[in-house]
């Protein structure tokens, strides 16, 4: 996506959000916007104890692609059915043997 369709979609948020409204605009827990923030993924400013992130930061981080897989659940390896590089994700049911 380009940068200023991205800013087209949060025209109407302000100029600097709260940890709460990031969470609220990306639909994932506080605890997910808190590991973006201490990773270095979503950049953000501290005043006094809030951290600050600006409407900006947040724009960059939507565009950069290698963030999307941050907020996809999270699957051990034994759940994957097909090899990493076929680029499809799938979770396996475990099956009983014994009653097959």
């Amino acid at each position: 996506m380009i940068k200023r369709e991205i800013f087209s979609y949060f025209q109407n948020e302000p100029d600097v959000l709260t940890v709460a409204q990031i969470t609220k605009l990306l639909h994932c827990s506080k605890n997910t916007v808190y590991e973006l923030l201490h990773a270095g993924r979503l950049l953000s400013v501290s005043v006094g104890r809030r951290l600050l992130i600006p409407k900006a930061a947040l724009v960059e981080f939507l565009a950069n692609e290698k963030n999307y897989t941050v907020l996809l659940p999270k699957f051990s390896e034994k759940d994957w059915t097909f090899g990493k590089t076929c680029g499809m994700v799938s979770v396996a049911k475990k099956r009983n043997r014994k009653g097959a």
